[in-house]
């Protein structure tokens, strides 16, 4: 229902396409500079594959000029800051839902149990996170979702890849993450 009522052209635009999803601040911990650069290598494998980014915040300039000087921003949408409600509608659209956090730039470990996690868990969805601090003992890989090298956005991209292959672990992913 919540898709019927999407714009026409959002609705053209996600047609057909594995929508892999992320919802963050676009801080430097976050990897939404990561996430931009896997796009680049997802979509040359799998051009079905699209991108839904909702959020904001200092690093979306970055994004944005990663996308297009790379000619990809047309699989990617940034819905940019929605309305907290319509957050788990945008979400529920997506089989594939990111986490590509990363160590903070002063070289500290990263420590924190991101909230995004434990609603993406909530939401039965295959997730896609870095191995970093807490994450890395909150989903175990291949059971609850999968883990990937932060800042390698190679590995992400292929991630993706996998994931969006294969529905059935998709499922599989998302039914033990909602259960844990």
């Amino acid at each position: 229902a919540f898709f019927s009522s999407l714009s026409v052209e959002l609705q053209q635009r996600w047609k057909g396409k594995t929508l892999c999803g992320f919802v963050g601040t676009f801080g430097e911990w976050h990897g939404v500079e990561v996430l931009a650069q896997s796009v680049i290598h997802a979509i040359r494998e799998n051009p079905t594959i699209h991108f839904m980014l909702i959020g904001d915040g200092k690093l979306r300039s970055n994004v944005e000029k990663i996308l297009a000087d790379n000619n990809v921003e047309h699989h990617v949408t940034l819905l940019g800051t929605v309305k907290h409600h319509l957050v788990p509608f945008y979400l529920s659209l997506c089989p594939i839902l990111l986490s590509p956090h990363t160590e903070n730039t002063d070289g500290t470990v990263f420590f924190g149990s991101p909230t995004k996690l434990f609603e993406y868990m909530g939401m039965g969805k295959a997730i896609i996170a870095s191995a970093v601090g807490l994450i890395a003992d909150i989903i175990k890989d291949n059971h609850n979702g999968v883990l990937v090298q932060q800042r390698d956005p190679v590995n992400l991209a292929h991630a993706i890849i996998r994931l969006a292959q294969s529905p059935e672990h998709c499922a599989f992913l998302g039914k033990n993450a909602r259960h844990d």
